[in-house]
């Protein structure tokens, strides 16, 4: 499998274009010591200034390394390497994040301070022997990934501060300072690390037995016996070479041998022979793979259909490495998730949540797929398949993609991720030999927290392989959503809440949410806001405008209804053609009813259709008063019964106002009245502003398509 390219789309976003190697900005800082003190071409670090100090005969270089920057948020390394001829002990580096970005977690070291920061060794790395290095990693959020290193010591040495400067959206700083001798001599810090159940493990496609003596720990991985089947282990390294070597038994009479994926890359494979029996125990051939600098994820997956070998452990042996918990892996080149909380998988089938379609069809004739079917493109360029995921944490997630390929020449393709930037990368599916045989392609892709889009499209003239399913492995909360279109048009119906009204240059203009929703999403939204003043769900079809909606909206559009204000009125009356009509209805019955005339329209016409529960007054402040609550509880019970997606104005702005108290002065979500007084239902732009965005928020929590063009 080829490492994937991973190429970002600078005309959605500002930040540097990566590669698969992250093509990395480096700010390097070198001390160097040398004695008598001069000015070298490498750099000016021993400067005249220092011309009384004994310098020493080691240098110490410490390098800032962004490996990963996805606009909000990124991951970096600091690399400590002794240049010297004498080991050093005890490493200290303090750092500063550039344009307000802040560190969010760390590996590898112990980590204290608000920006600046400052990371000690984690005891286990501490010595650094001449000639080699350490590092550590970390995630930060903001948008500036770039960092200036104020100091970096070993055995008491200290740094002055420094000075930076920028090119080409990068920055570098240099640094003078002082250092004592190492007091130690150097040694290897080559270990192994023999992970078995527990921290390290992160999952088993099978289980964990116990049921053949002979293993260690408290049990060992049993697979199931299926080609592309896997283990996944945590482990962080230093980078560079390790070797790798399982313990295991095979009572089959069969070689069960097995791919080794380094970071969702296939490095190597290992065999399984036979031991016999179950109950015999063997430890298999060490292979040579290369780990990355920070977290990794390693997966041996079986490559024969009778799945892996009993695996009772995993050894790694080189630079330091241990096994780490799954669910905090933060670098670049890691495929968990960086969030907390247990790994879950997603697969999306052909024609279930998730899969928005194929330029060709979703076929069946081909033996040996998964689901429903499998997804066939059309045999030329740029023909694609689309998925749509929401996931609740931002980060790297092990995406799979089963597919079969029975042409002569592999098919490649390209990847790409669009939640409000695209991030896309480069794959190639290679000749499995028959269109029904199947195989698997793992990368790891990073997700935004949210609703994300990804496209697998053909860069051959052939098309892509067939496809059986996309996976994905991560933190805890994915699921397959709606699939957003090109653009969406939304449809307000409602009262004078949600009304649009004349706009002076005053911000105590009467305003109403649907006046401000358009601000909440991107040119690609269109808001015909037919909301007026005194309607009610009753009202509003009586008088035709709910026809007039029904005359302009087509297929895909989205209705958003809320209505209650008027509807609690017990005394107030409107006319129409001469009869007066009472505006109450009851919130149980009559209101129900007439809202259900607005679903089964919307249902029939292929629209979508969301309940905006009704605002509350202002009693709402401080106590939570609620003059709306048996309406807005009607709608919640009406949504409910028709599985329509509601939106809960009514429980956000409740919450929102108990939270101020006492109510604010001068008055600033509530519309004044010319006398000064305040009306305590209806909105000034402020306070229409917040709630719009209150209804955009529920607009995602229901994972309607049109969250997808937010701000």
């Amino acid at each position: 499998m080829q490492s994937p390219a991973v190429r970002v789309d600078t005309t959605q976003t500002t930040r540097k274009s990566l590669n698969k190697n992250a093509k990395r900005e480096i700010f390097m800082i070198k001390r160097q010591y040398l004695f008598p003190p001069k000015m070298t071409t490498k750099h000016l670090f021993c400067a005249p200034v220092f011309t009384l100090l004994a310098c020493q005969a080691h240098a110490l270089e410490c390098g800032y390394d962004v490996t990963n920057d996805w606009g909000s948020g990124f991951t970096a390394g600091i690399t400590v390497t002794n240049d010297g001829t004498s080991a050093v002990n005890n490493w200290q580096v303090q750092w500063q994040q550039n344009g307000g970005s802040a560190v969010t977690s760390l590996w590898n070291a112990t980590f204290s301070g608000t920006n600046p920061y400052t990371a000690t060794d984690a005891g286990w790395n501490a010595t650094i022997a001449p000639g080699s290095s350490v590092s550590f990693g970390f995630q930060g959020e903001g948008d500036d990934p770039t960092a200036i290193i104020l100091s970096c010591t070993a055995d008491g040495a200290t740094s002055s501060s420094s000075s930076s400067s920028s090119s080409s959206s990068s920055s570098s700083s240099s640094s003078s300072s002082t250092s004592s001798s190492a007091s130690s001599s150097g040694s290897s810090n080559t270990s192994t690390a023999v992970i078995q159940e527990g921290e390290g493990l992160c999952s088993v496609e099978g289980t964990i037995d116990s049921n053949n003596a002979g293993y260690t720990g408290s049990g060992f991985a049993n697979t199931e016996n299926a080609a592309g089947k896997g283990i996944e282990w945590s482990v962080a390294a230093q980078g560079g070479s390790y070797q790798m070597q399982w313990r295991y038994a095979n009572g089959s009479s069969a070689n069960r041998p097995g791919d080794v994926f380094v970071n969702g890359t296939l490095q190597t494979s290992s065999a399984f022979d036979s031991t016999g029996d179950w109950t015999t125990w063997a430890d298999s051939s060490a292979v040579s793979i290369n780990l990355a600098d920070g977290i990794n994820t390693i997966r041996l997956q079986a490559s024969s259909s009778e799945g892996l070998a009993n695996i009772d452990s995993l050894s790694v042996t080189g630079a330091a490495p241990d096994a780490v918990a799954c669910n905090n892996s933060s670098s670049s080149s890691s495929s968990s998730s960086s969030s907390g909380g247990p790994l879950s998988t997603l697969t999306v089938q052909e024609n279930t949540a998730g899969f928005c379609g194929v330029d060709g069809s979703v076929n069946n004739n081909e033996a040996g797929f998964t689901g429903g079917g499998f997804a066939n493109t059309t045999n030329a360029v740029n023909t694609s398949v689309d998925w749509a995921v929401d996931v609740t944490t931002a980060g790297y997630y092990d995406m799979t993609l089963r597919f079969a390929n029975g042409s002569g020449a592999a098919r490649s393709g390209v990847l790409t991720v669009t939640s409000g930037a695209s991030v896309s990368y480069d794959t190639t599916f290679a000749t499995t030999g028959a269109w029904s045989t199947w195989a698997t392609e793992i990368m790891p892709i990073f997700l935004n927290a949210g609703k994300n889009l990804i496209t697998l499209t053909a860069t051959g003239d052939s098309g892509l392989a067939n496809i059986d399913y996309l996976s994905l492995t991560g933190s805890s909360g994915l699921r397959g959503v709606v699939c957003p279109a090109t653009s969406a048009t939304v449809w307000l119906a409602g009262d004078s809440i949600v009304q649009t009204y004349t706009d002076t240059s005053s911000s105590r203009d009467q305003a109403g949410w649907g006046q401000m929703l358009r601000e909440q999403y991107n040119t690609n939204v269109t808001v015909n806001n037919h909301a007026i003043g005194g309607r009610t769900a009753r009202r509003f079809i009586e008088e035709g405008r709910l026809d007039t909606i029904w005359s302009n909206a087509s297929t895909g559009d989205y209705l958003l209804l809320q209505f209650g204000t008027n509807d609690s009125h017990r005394t107030a009356t409107y006319v129409i053609d001469g009869v007066t009509i009472p505006y109450y209805l009851d919130p149980q019955t009559d209101f129900k009813d007439y809202l259900k005339l607005y679903i089964d329209g919307a249902r029939n016409r292929g629209i979508h259709v969301g309940l905006v529960t009704p605002t509350p007054r202002n009693s709402a402040y401080c106590t939570g008063g609620n003059g709306t609550g048996a309406w807005a509880q009607a709608m919640r019970e009406l949504a409910d019964e028709e599985g329509v997606p509601l939106i809960d104005l009514n429980l956000k702005t409740v919450t929102y106002l108990t939270a101020i108290c006492p109510a604010p002065i001068p008055e600033n979500f509530f519309f004044l009245r010319a006398d000064g007084s305040v009306d305590g239902t209806h909105f000034q732009e402020n306070g229409a502003r917040i709630l719009s965005g209150f209804v955009a928020d529920g607009i995602g929590e229901a994972v309607l398509g049109l969250d997808y063009f937010r701000n």
